[in-house]
């Protein structure tokens, strides 16, 4: 006998609705019917993949701006115009910029950003 909740037939549901049912489908097997319920054969829609949200440039430039210190606002510079990660970023040593050749290189991550701004270069070789 094959169980199918409304979420498989008439379009996608929130995953906390998929699991409220799955759990009660769990119970009503296993407890009131007294059988097996294999989880690996139980269909579990796939995780929802959102695109981030994209700012424009004039966006960018009020949030650097709103930076209340210059350390900070070294940090949003450098996030965005590198594309790494915060906790890459936040990792980084003055070891790790290459100012002659414009390079930043993070250690365990993406490896050498090429193509710096002068502005984050100095940016960082002061602060």
């Amino acid at each position: 006998m094959s169980i199918k909740p409304s979420c498989f037939t008439y379009g996608s549901c929130h995953r906390a609705r998929w699991r409220s049912v799955w759990a009660a489908l769990r119970f009503f097997y296993t407890k009131t019917l007294k059988k097996g319920w294999s989880i690996a054969e139980t269909p579990y829609p796939k995780k929802d993949h959102r695109l981030p949200t994209i700012l424009s440039q004039e966006e960018v430039a009020q949030l650097i701006d709103a930076a209340s210190t210059v350390f900070h606002r070294t940090l949003l510079m450098t996030l965005y115009a590198t594309g790494a990660r915060n906790a890459e970023v936040t990792r980084l040593e003055f070891s790790d910029v290459d100012s002659k050749r414009m390079v930043i290189h993070i250690r365990g991550g993406k490896g050498p950003i090429l193509g710096m701004m002068v502005k984050i270069v100095l940016s960082l070789a002061f602060n």
